[in-house]
């Protein structure tokens, strides 16, 4: 998140473009009669559905989801439950705040319990039944946790980073005179009188710092000047690898190394991002609430599902 999220204006790209696309469906909860999805609308989990917990509604606890888990790999849905046991709330946490513990076996399955973070030192167990996970990418190495795409992208993210760094410092320290004036053969100013030349330049053309020269001499640039450098370029690797890792047209996130293939308003890349991106995502994350929830209402028939109401995409 801090080198990343935070500082790298691709990752940051890609990820507002999930969270401000993945909300627009309603969640809804049915029955799959005959492969026809019948909504239920009345059905009591569709309350918990709409009002998760007292700080957010639906759309919003979408938006810590898909935040939280390209960024970090998980998010973890947290059940409130009332004295009886009901669950009457559901609150999204992230890696920072849960992790969780292997099984040792299949009786205790991919993860034996949870461990909060409380921020004072203190690590809390949370019983498995008490948390849904839902993962970003499987990691082979780790299946009981997922994998974010930041991870899975960190040295082009660093790279990316590096580059805009580098030119930042190029622009700041090393920058080149807009103008050079040379002086007349004779001519004998002060330094005060060329500084107040400098700042009247400053105020009458809102231009940078010219630089003065004595005649005769000779003015040669040192150090790479931004052509030479082919700035323009030097991201595109790093910024379509970072976007291919999120799953988001380079184009649709509004990143350099897309506009310049497409026009902005790319509804070929828009349809792609829906089709092959968030459908996937919003039916895997359909899968594990369902998963997660469904022990959780009594009667619940056989038939009974999840799934987000593709109608409503535009």
């Amino acid at each position: 998140i801090r080198e990343g999220y935070r500082v790298n204006s691709a990752v940051s790209a890609c990820v507002t473009t999930l969270a401000f696309s993945f909300p627009e469906p309603p969640l809804l909860a049915g029955y799959d009669e005959d492969g026809r999805f019948v909504p239920d609308y009345k059905h009591p989990i569709m309350k918990l559905i709409k009002h998760p917990n007292p700080d957010m509604g639906e759309a919003e606890l979408m938006q810590f989801v898909i935040t939280y888990t390209p960024t970090g790999g998980n998010c973890y849905f947290w059940k409130q439950r009332a004295s009886s046991g009901k669950v009457v709330a559901l609150w999204p946490f992230s890696d920072k705040q849960m992790m969780p513990v292997p099984g040792h076996d299949t009786s205790e399955g991919f993860v034996s319990h949870y461990e909060y973070d409380a921020g004072d030192g203190r690590k809390i167990n949370v019983r498995k039944e008490d948390v849904i996970q839902w993962k970003w990418m499987i990691d082979p190495l780790q299946p009981w946790k997922g994998i974010g795409a930041i991870e899975l992208c960190a040295r082009e993210v660093d790279k990316d980073t590096e580059t805009s760094s580098y030119i930042f410092s190029l622009l700041k320290n090393n920058a080149v005179p807009p103008v050079v004036i040379t002086l007349e053969e004779g001519d004998d100013s002060s330094q005060e009188e060329i500084d107040m030349l400098g700042l009247k330049w400053i105020q009458k053309h809102s231009r940078g710092q010219p630089a003065f020269i004595s005649s005769g001499m000779k003015v040669e640039q040192m150090g790479f000047d931004l052509n030479k450098l082919a700035a323009d370029t030097l991201g595109d690797i790093p910024e379509s690898r970072i976007a291919a890792n999120f799953r988001v047209p380079p184009s649709v996130a509004g990143l350099n190394v897309g506009i310049k293939r497409s026009d902005y308003g790319d509804t070929a890349a828009r349809r792609a991002f829906t089709e092959t991106t968030l459908m996937p995502l919003w039916r895997s994350l359909a899968s594990e609430l369902l998963n997660g929830l469904k022990d959780e209402f009594a009667g619940t028939p056989d038939n009974f599902t999840l799934q987000f109401d593709l109608r409503r995409v535009g």
